[in-house]
């Protein structure tokens, strides 16, 4: 049996609810978002990760909540080992989403 989190911050229907800064402030966004779902897990799941945080912190971080994840993280972790830099240090979110080429700055 497949555990399923009833983790509201995981759930298709938030994801779609996502505003970029343009929509609230009016301004043109200052990136596009090149898969806005997986940028959201993403992000989400990287709560409590402290910066500045390297590929490898990023991977176990992510590891530790896979028992309760199951594969849902899979396509994150995969884009975490595909595009981030070993001898990089990440100091944001952001920084973390522009390596896993989630997001991409204009």
């Amino acid at each position: 049996m497949t555990y399923v989190s009833d983790d509201p911050n995981l759930t298709e229907k938030r994801y779609n609810t996502v505003s970029r800064k343009g929509d609230i402030t009016g301004e043109p966004a200052d990136n596009i978002t090149r898969d806005i779902k997986k940028a959201a897990k993403l992000a989400t799941l990287l709560e409590g990760i402290s910066f500045p945080t390297d590929k490898e912190k990023i991977k176990d971080h992510l590891n530790r909540l896979s028992p309760s994840m199951g594969n849902r993280i899979n396509d994150v972790l995969e884009a975490i080992q595909n595009n981030l830099d070993d001898t990089v240090k990440y100091n944001s979110t952001y920084e973390i989403e522009k390596a896993a080429r989630l997001v991409e700055q204009q």
